[in-house]
């Protein structure tokens, strides 16, 4: 393959101007050199390659989809070389993708009880800069514990309010998603008042009560959180919670908590009375049996 620059001195004026602005373009450059292409194959595809320098100049700068100029919104241009001919194609750009992202987690997360466009954002990538407190490292150990063996207990992560309980499991929850698993993140205050607007006798609010509870048993990852921070009450734990951890702890499917209570002292929270303690044993051994307890420190990252 000759050099571009020796091509253009050898040109017609006709191709000369064109050679001369894709030689200045270093991706189409590279493109050249390493499918090796030969003066013939440069020249005859002159065209593909003045689109596509084009097509960079129109993208470059670009800060998002809402001001994308390109003709195929949401796209760009790829080039590729196959059986000695230059191919011309469009693959979504890095703004499309991570829209396509955002859908595929709002599709696999079947319930969501967070509010907040930080939660929604929440990723593990900047995780340990974000929440640099000295217990930051090992919940992600055990997070990464689980990512490389998914039978592995889930956590039961307790701390101080705002150091970051409901972040890590957001970030966890939307990586999992984007993986393609069904995930359900959750608050016990707002389940409850869900299912509260369930009860009835018509067979349509039995069937939407049955089918929420259904949903959280089945969901192949459940975060509970912020657990102990309800109102507390007999119905909601001996009705609702332990029969979501029960069928849970069944099937062994994995099973999340955040907490202001160490689970010592969320034991203490949920025993009303001495006739209680049964009942709560009962269902300190579902969590147990389904997650690991971990506390994070830091400092209080909402003030």
């Amino acid at each position: 393959m000759k050099d571009i620059n020796n091509i253009v001195k050898s040109n017609n004026a006709y191709n000369k101007n064109a050679l001369q602005s894709i030689s200045s373009c270093q991706e189409i450059v590279n493109f050249i050199q390493n499918n090796n292409l030969t003066e013939r194959e440069i020249e005859n595809n002159l065209i593909y390659f003045m689109d596509y320098k084009d097509d960079l100049e129109t993208c470059k700068g670009c800060t998002g989809i809402d001001e994308c100029s390109f003709q195929l919104k949401g796209y760009q241009t790829e080039l590729s070389f196959e059986e000695r001919m230059v191919v011309r194609s469009f693959r979504p750009c890095r703004f499309a993708k991570h829209i396509e992202t955002k859908r595929e987690i709002a599709r696999n997360i079947k319930m969501y009880h967070l509010t907040g466009q930080v939660f929604k954002d929440a990723s593990l990538l900047n995780i340990l800069h974000d929440f640099p407190g000295s217990t930051t490292k090992v919940v992600m150990k055990k997070m990464n514990e689980f990512f490389k063996d998914p039978t592995t207990k889930g956590l039961y992560i307790h701390g101080k309010t705002g150091v970051g309980k409901t972040y890590f499991m957001s970030a966890f929850v939307n990586k999992e998603a984007s993986l393609g698993e069904d995930c359900a993140i959750i608050t016990l205050s707002q389940l409850s008042t869900e299912l509260r607007r369930y009860f009835g006798d018509r067979r349509e609010e039995r069937e939407a009560y049955q089918d929420i509870l259904e949903t959280l048993k089945t969901v192949h990852i459940l975060v509970i959180d912020g657990i102990g921070s309800e109102a507390a009450s007999g119905w909601l734990r001996d009705e609702i919670l332990f029969p979501i951890l029960d069928a849970r702890y069944n099937e062994q499917l994995p099973t999340f908590f955040t907490s202001i209570f160490s689970l010592k002292e969320l034991e203490k929270y949920y025993t009303f009375n001495s006739n209680d303690k049964e009942k709560v044993k009962s269902l300190l051994d579902r969590i147990n049996g389904l997650a690991v307890e971990v506390e994070l420190i830091d400092k209080n990252h909402r003030d």
